[in-house]
């Protein structure tokens, strides 16, 4: 009987992830938080203030999470030489050997962000992965999108359009 409450639960989860992803601007106070990253460094928002900042949270074992992931590798192509926009692929309890052997195996350059004890996913309440959650240059949020958006092209071209007008916004 646990088995099947569990099973329909993670079904229900991924019903949310599949649905169309919505974008809104919830009244989220900016928080920071400390995190690992694939690229040994300690990752802070408040290090990264003047930047915008695109979080994505996610895990190895969610469907809907790694069907976007070509599209935010792209967009982190995209802006890797950029001094003023940050991407993080922020790895929800997953052991970063793990995560990075996914992210090898499939090509993928962008960094990740090991949320072990799920601090950052505590902080910006993280319900449902794939959510993917944009920050302007002040620090504060400006898109909170539960779901994956559309397919790679266009989700890349959607969070670009995003970036851009946040990097118009605030020069």
């Amino acid at each position: 009987m646990k088995r099947v409450a569990v099973l329909i639960l993670c079904l229900m989860l991924m019903a949310v992830s599949i649905a169309s992803a919505e974008s809104i601007t919830p009244d989220i106070v900016t928080y920071s938080f400390a995190i690992p990253t694939s690229e040994n460094t300690l990752f802070t928002l408040s290090e990264h203030l003047g930047k915008v900042v695109v979080l994505n949270f996610w895990a190895t074992w969610c469907g809907p999470c790694t069907r976007e992931m070509p599209a935010l590798n792209q967009l982190y192509r995209h802006y890797q030489d950029a001094d003023d926009v940050v991407i993080l692929a922020v790895n929800c309890a997953e052991q970063p050997t793990k995560v990075q052997k996914f992210l090898e195996t499939k090509g993928f350059i962008i960094p990740a962000g090991y949320d072990l004890e799920q601090q950052a996913c505590m902080t910006y309440n993280i319900q449902s992965i794939p959510t993917t959650v944009v920050f302007n240059r002040s620090g504060m949020v400006e898109h909170y999108i539960v779901g994956v958006l559309d397919r790679t092209e266009v989700l890349c071209d959607r969070y670009i359009e995003i970036i851009e007008s946040l990097r118009e916004a605030d020069d």
